[in-house]
C-alpha cells in the first residue's frame, strides 16, 4: 500500500496528540476507505469527538481546514 503525506504527518505527530486527536488519527489511518465519504461531523461522531476537533486536527497537520485534508484522503 502506498503511503501518503497525511499518513506520514499523522504518524510523525501521533505521540504528541491528545486522546481526541488520537481517535481521529486512528480512524483516518485504519478506516480511510470510509472516511473519504464522510463529513467532519460524521468523522467526529465515529471517533467520538466534537466536529470542531476534527477541523482543528486537519489544521494541526498543516491543512487550511478539513476539506483539504479529506481531499488528500480521497486521492489515496
Amino acid at each position: 500500500m502506498e503511503r501518503t503525506v497525511y499518513q506520514d504527518q499523522i504518524r510523525a505527530a501521533y505521540a504528541h496528540f491528545s486522546p481526541g486527536y488520537r481517535r481521529i488519527a486512528d480512524f483516518l489511518l485504519n478506516r480511510y476507505q470510509d472516511a473519504v465519504f464522510m463529513t467532519a461531523a460524521e468523522i467526529g461522531r465515529s471517533a467520538q469527538v466534537d466536529t470542531a476537533l476534527v477541523v482543528r486536527f486537519a489544521q494541526r497537520l498543516g491543512y487550511p481546514g478539513f476539506p483539504e485534508l479529506i481531499a488528500e484522503v480521497q486521492d489515496h
